[in-house]
C-alpha cells in the first residue's frame, strides 16, 4: 500500500473514530460513505484468511479510529461545553455529504422494487425511534470495580463495537438511554485502567462478532443492506439536526460554515479516494 494510500486511511479512520464517539453519528455509516466498509468487514469477519493481505490496511484504519476515539473521548468535555454547535453542524455536514455516495451504492444503475423501498423506510424509521433518545438524561455514577461494573463496561464496548460495524447504529444513543455513556467517558478520561479494560473486551468481542455476521449478510444480500444502509444515513442526518440546538444567529452562521465545510470535507473523500467497496455483487 502505497504511503499516500495509507495517509488516506489514517485520516478517514480518526474521522471515523471521532465521529463513532459523537451523539447521533455512526461509524459504520462514515465508513461506508468513505468507501471501506465492505473491505474493512470482509477483512475482520474472515481474519484468518485476510490478515495477511489486509493487514496494513487495517492497520492504518484501526490506529486512526483509535487516535480519533481517544482524542475525542479526552477532549469531549471541553469541545462540546464549548464548541458544541461547530461539533455538531460538522458531523452534520459529514453525514450528509456521504448521501449520494450510499445512494450510489445501493442503486448501483439497478432497477428498484418495493422491497428495497421497504428496506431504505424501515432503516429511516429505527433512525426516527433511536431520535429520543439523543436527549436522555445520563443515569448514576458508580465507581465499584467489582464484576457487575466489569459486565457492565463490557456492554458499554460491546454496543460501541456493534455501532462501529452496524451502519446507521448510534451507540452512543443506546448508551445515552441506559444512562451509561456520561460514566464511560468520564472513567476513560480519567484513565481508569480498569474500565479501559471492560470496554477494551467488550470492543473486541463484539468487533469480531458483529462483522462476521455483516460479512455474511452482505454476501448474500448486498442490494437490501445498501438500501438499508441508505435509509439509515437520511435517518442519522435527521438525528444529527434535531439533535442540535441552536440558539442565536451567530451560532446559525457558525454552524451553517461547519456544516458546508463538513459536506466539503466528504465529497474530497469521495473523489480523492475513489470506492473502494466497488460495485455490489447480484443478489442471491
Amino acid at each position: 500500500m502505497s504511503e499516500d494510500k495509507s495517509l488516506r486511511n489514517v485520516i478517514i479512520g480518526f474521522i471515523i473514530g471521532v465521529g463513532s464517539v459523537l451523539p447521533g453519528v455512526s461509524g459504520g455509516i462514515l465508513a461506508v460513505g468513505f468507501g471501506i466498509y465492505e473491505r474493512l468487514v470482509t477483512a475482520i469477519g474472515n481474519i484468518r484468511e485476510r490478515l495477511r493481505p489486509d493487514f496494513w490496511f487495517l492497520f492504518t484504519v484501526g490506529g486512526g479510529l483509535a487516535l480519533g476515539a481517544v482524542t475525542t473521548v479526552l477532549g469531549l468535555d471541553y469541545a462540546f461545553g464549548n464548541y458544541t454547535v461547530v461539533m455538531m453542524c460538522l458531523f452534520l455536514g459529514l453525514v450528509a455529504g456521504q448521501v449520494p455516495g450510499v445512494w450510489k451504492l445501493a442503486r448501483d444503475d439497478a432497477g428498484i422494487s418495493p422491497l428495497y423501498v421497504a428496506m431504505a423506510v424501515l432503516g429511516l424509521a429505527i433512525m426516527v425511534v433511536l431520535l429520543p433518545f439523543e436527549n436522555a438524561t445520563p443515569g448514576t455514577d458508580f465507581y465499584a470495580s467489582d464484576l457487575v461494573a466489569a459486565a457492565i463496561f463490557m456492554f458499554c464496548g460491546f454496543v460501541m463495537a456493534m455501532a462501529k460495524i452496524v451502519p446507521g447504529l448510534s451507540g452512543t444513543a443506546i448508551l445515552l438511554a441506559m444512562g451509561l455513556f456520561t460514566v464511560s467517558i468520564e472513567r476513560v478520561a480519567d484513565m481508569d485502567l480498569f474500565v479501559i479494560a471492560s470496554l477494551g473486551i467488550g470492543f473486541v468481542a463484539g468487533i469480531f462478532l458483529f462483522a462476521k455476521i455483516m460479512s455474511g449478510i452482505l454476501e448474500r444480500f448486498p442490494r437490501h443492506t445498501y438500501y438499508l444502509i441508505f435509509g439509515l444515513t437520511i435517518g442519522s442526518v435527521i438525528v444529527i439536526l434535531f439533535s442540535t440546538q441552536i440558539d442565536t444567529l451567530a451560532e446559525a452562521a457558525v454552524g451553517t460554515v461547519a456544516a458546508v465545510a463538513g459536506v466539503l470535507v466528504s465529497f474530497a473523500f469521495a473523489k480523492y479516494g475513489g470506492n473502494e467497496a466497488g460495485t455490489l455483487p447480484t443478489d442471491r
